[in-house]
């Protein structure tokens, strides 16, 4: 988690810290470190394949919520299963511990792509 919000402050601040007042930068933090925002980035890159689970109510609740996502529901609707939220997580902080916050931040920044645009 740590990781994650340490990095998102960091693209935050460097792209709209003088445009946006303070209260603006924390909400737009918390929508992109959300559970939601980090579950639907991993089902869009294929990560809950890579769960090694015993949950066995875990494969239907990723699927429920994959076609709630797909059918066009709005991101923040849908409840994704806590552990494809933790994946992304896990591996920004892997990165993280494996080489430095330059690292982090850009893989951070790779991953989030798709909703930082």
């Amino acid at each position: 988690d740590a990781v994650i919000c340490l990095c998102v402050r960091e693209w935050l601040s460097k792209r709209y810290s003088h445009e946006a007042a303070l209260g603006d930068l924390v909400m737009t933090e918390a929508a992109l470190v959300s559970n939601e925002t980090l579950g639907f980035l991993s089902m869009r890159y294929g990560l809950q394949q890579y769960l090694n689970h015993r949950d066995h109510s875990l494969p239907k609740r990723i699927e429920s919520y994959f076609l709630n996502v797909q059918d066009g529901s709005c991101l923040w609707a849908a409840d994704p299963p806590k552990p494809i939220s933790d994946i992304v997580e896990s591996i920004l902080g892997a990165v993280h511990v494996d080489s430095n916050f330059a690292v982090s931040l850009a893989a951070a920044t790779q991953i989030l792509s798709p909703v930082l645009r």
